[in-house]
C-alpha cells in the first residue's frame, strides 16, 4: 500500500467527523417523516415480510459481528506480517499502511452511509409495526432505515481483507477460503439486521453493494504497482504508478529506476 498522508488523513478524519453527525445531534433528527402514520401498504412486497420480525438476540448478535468485522481485518493482517515475514521496521510499517487504509475504508463508509440515511429518511420496519411501543416508533433513530451500515460495514471490511490478503500472498491457496469467510460473515451480519427488524430486504442488499464497492476501491487506488518498461539497452525500469491529487482536479503519477 503507499499512503499520501497530506490527502488521506485529512479524508480519514473529515469521514469519521460526517459519520459522527447522528450520535452527536441524535435528538434533533425527528423520526421518521410519517411518525405513528406508517403505512405498511407503501412497502413493496419483498421488503413488507420483514415487518413484524422483532429479535433482540439477532440485534444483538450482529452488533457483535459488525464489531469483530471492524477488528478481525487488523487482527489477522498483524499476525500474517508476524507470522511470515522477518519481522523488520519495514514489515511492520507495511502492516501501519494497511491499518490505515483499512481506517479510511471504515470512515468512508460511515460517512457515504450517514450522508444516505439522512438525505433519504426511510422508516424502518418496527415503525410500521403497531406492537412495537411508541416511543421507540418515534426514536430519531426510526428513521434511518436505508441503507443498512451493518451491511455496508461487514461488506466493506470483509472485501478490504480479503484484497490486502490477496495482495500479499497472490498465488496463496488460502485466497479463496479467506474470501468466502469474509464475505460469508458479512452475509450473516446483514441477514440478522432483516431478523432484528432492524432493516429491510433492500437495505441491507443496497448496504452490501456499497460496501463492497469502498472495500475494493480505496485498497486499489492505495495500491503500489510495480510495472516492468523496456529501456535503452536493453535493460528495464521499475516503476511505480500511484493515483496523484492537486487542487482543482488529479491523475496519476509514474516514478521508476533503472
Amino acid at each position: 500500500m503507499e499512503v499520501r498522508w497530506a490527502v488521506d488523513v485529512p479524508v480519514t478524519i473529515g469521514s469519521f467527523a460526517i459519520g459522527a453527525v447522528p450520535y452527536l445531534f441524535a435528538k434533533e433528527l425527528g423520526g421518521a417523516h410519517c411518525g405513528l402514520a406508517c403505512d405498511k401498504g407503501s412497502v413493496n412486497g419483498l421488503d413488507r415480510s420483514v415487518i413484524g420480525n422483532r429479535s433482540e438476540e439477532a440485534a444483538d448478535v450482529s452488533d457483535g459481528l459488525l464489531l469483530a468485522s471492524v477488528l478481525y481485518p487488523l487482527v489477522f493482517d498483524l499476525v500474517d506480517v508476524t507470522a511470515t515475514t522477518e519481522r523488520t521496521c519495514d514489515d511492520y510499517a507495511g502492516f501501519g499502511r494497511d491499518a490505515f487504509v483499512l481506517g479510511e475504508v471504515l470512515s468512508i463508509n460511515l460517512a457515504l452511509n450517514t450522508v444516505v440515511k439522512l438525505a433519504v429518511g426511510r422508516p424502518r420496519p418496527y415503525v410500521y409495526d403497531p406492537e412495537v411501543p411508541e416511543e421507540e416508533r418515534l426514536s430519531a433513530d426510526g428513521g434511518l432505515s436505508f441503507y443498512s451500515g451493518h451491511s455496508s460495514t461487514a461488506f466493506s471490511m470483509a472485501t478490504a481483507y480479503s484484497y490486502l490478503f490477496m495482495l500479499r500472498h497472490p498465488k496463496s491457496p488460502m485466497v479463496a477460503p479467506v474470501w468466502a469467510l469474509a464475505e460469508g460473515a458479512a452475509a450473516v451480519t446483514a441477514g440478522l439486521r432483516v431478523v432484528a427488524g432492524q432493516h429491510f430486504w433492500t437495505d441491507v442488499i443496497t448496504g452490501g453493494v456499497v460496501g463492497v464497492g469502498i472495500g475494493a476501491l480505496v485498497p486499489f487506488l492505495h495500491r503500489r504497482l510495480e510495472l516492468p518498461v523496456p529501456a535503452v539497452g536493453g535493460g528495464k525500469v521499475r516503476a511505480m504508478v500511484l493515483p496523484a491529487a492537486h487542487p482543482g482536479g488529479g491523475g496519476v503519477m509514474v516514478a521508476g529506476e533503472l
